[in-house]
């Protein structure tokens, strides 16, 4: 009974909660001259199978097609009209609290978490 609660749980927040990614195709402008890895938006190059943390909070990696980004963070995909997600890019977490009182969480409708 158990694993049920919990297998439900981890279902509800993967439908309740979406992420996004990006792809950056790598731009090979000379083929005598191949590049050794990716540079990111701050021009910071990275080799081929490297991974790293933006301070957006996502998750990059580069390969030999390009730089792939995805969101750390997994936001609600329905936020109820009361409630707003207040995120902390410091540690990459979020929570959905009463826009008239931040000190109050709220939960996405149809969740199961308990607030």
């Amino acid at each position: 009974k158990y694993l049920l609660h919990v297998a439900f749980g981890i279902l509800s927040a993967a439908l309740l909660c979406n992420g996004y990614c990006t792809f950056e195709p790598l731009i090979i402008e000379d083929i005598y001259n191949l590049p050794t890895g990716c540079n990111d938006t701050n021009g910071v190059l990275h080799e081929f199978g490297s991974e790293w943390k933006t301070a957006d909070c996502f998750k990059c990696s580069c390969t030999e097609y390009g730089i792939d980004c995805c969101s750390i963070i997994l936001t609600p995909v329905k936020t109820p009209p009361k409630c707003e997600m207040i995120v902390n890019k410091k540690d990459c977490t979020w929570k959905l609290v009463l826009k008239n009182d931040h000190s109050k969480e709220c939960c996405p409708p149809y969740s199961t978490w308990h607030c």
